[in-house]
């Protein structure tokens, strides 16, 4: 009898912790359903109907635009692109609190980029599972405000593109303490200040802060720490001072643009010439000698 009842036991606290974990896993999802549905009452013009089937009928995993984990059925990964949306960027977003991937580039996103994105990360707590953002495209859309500072909480981060806005202020000195990023595009906006030191992201493969209003002087040891660099594009801004110059350090850079700054007169590095996977180099409308 003893037995019998330690089963039973067993199995009711088996069958409590299984309804338990389900309404746990619906409760949860029903939430990200509502965090995106706010996004879509922002939204002012869906020229291709992308979004008809975002509705409470419907699971988020089976919307448009919208991917699911299939072991913690939530949303990880919202990728709205290229779809013509016309909207202000919901601060609700920053409770998707599973999402890995937000792209929203080449849409009418318009308005200040929420502070709320920064919670977009690692740990809630609560649950005990490390959750990262490793891609944010926001680029070519009408964001305006500044690059909020607490970006650096987003430490997982490998891909940042808030190019073709008109952001503006300046860039964040902690977006060189993101240790994963492998990709900073800034490019076209109305960005001032320094080039921020980036030697601690030492997976970074493509920098792109060209076309703002940056000003000051890079750093002469540009390279140092940055192994991986592939393209480094900062033409059309104010640059001055001395043109970095021990540039073998960056052996796989492809890409080099500084045109259209300010640099002090000077020969060319020829330490430029010790780049063998050199394809572009840009020097135009500056005032180097040969």
């Amino acid at each position: 009898m003893g037995k019998l009842h330690s089963f039973l036991l067993l199995l009711f606290s088996l069958q409590c912790c299984s309804i338990a974990s389900f309404a746990w896993s619906e409760t949860n999802i029903i939430s990200d359903k509502y965090e995106l549905l706010a996004l879509k009452t922002f939204v002012t013009s869906d020229p291709y109907n992308i979004l008809a089937n975002w509705s409470v009928s419907f699971s988020p995993c089976k919307w448009v635009g919208v991917t699911c984990d299939i072991h913690t059925e939530r949303v990880n990964s919202l990728n709205l692109s290229d779809m013509g949306l016309t909207s202000i960027l919901s601060p609700r977003l920053g409770n998707l609190s599973f999402l890995s991937e937000l792209d929203l580039s080449n849409n009418n996103f318009h308005g200040q980029t929420p502070n709320e994105f920064v919670q977009l990360r690692i740990i809630p707590v609560e649950i005990r599972r490390l959750e990262h953002l490793k891609i944010l495209q926001l680029g070519a859309n009408k964001l305006s405000g500044i690059v909020p500072q607490r970006i650096s909480n987003l430490s997982s981060h490998e891909i940042l593109n808030l190019s073709n806005n008109t952001l503006s202020g300046s860039i964040p000195y902690l977006v060189g303490y993101l240790p994963q990023l492998k990709k900073l595009y800034l490019e076209r906006n109305l960005l001032v200040g320094s080039v921020p030191s980036l030697f601690n992201s030492s997976m970074l493969q493509h920098i792109a802060t060209g076309t703002n209003q940056l000003s000051g002087s890079l750093p002469t040891n540009e390279c140092f720490g940055l192994p991986k660099l592939e393209t480094f594009l900062v033409e059309e801004n104010y640059l001055s001072g001395k043109m970095p110059s021990i540039w073998h350090q960056c052996k796989e850079l492809t890409k080099i643009s500084l045109s259209d700054n300010r640099f002090n007169r000077g020969y060319i590095p020829s330490d430029i010439g010790n780049l063998t996977n050199l394809r572009l180099l840009h020097l135009s409308k500056t005032t180097w000698k040969v």
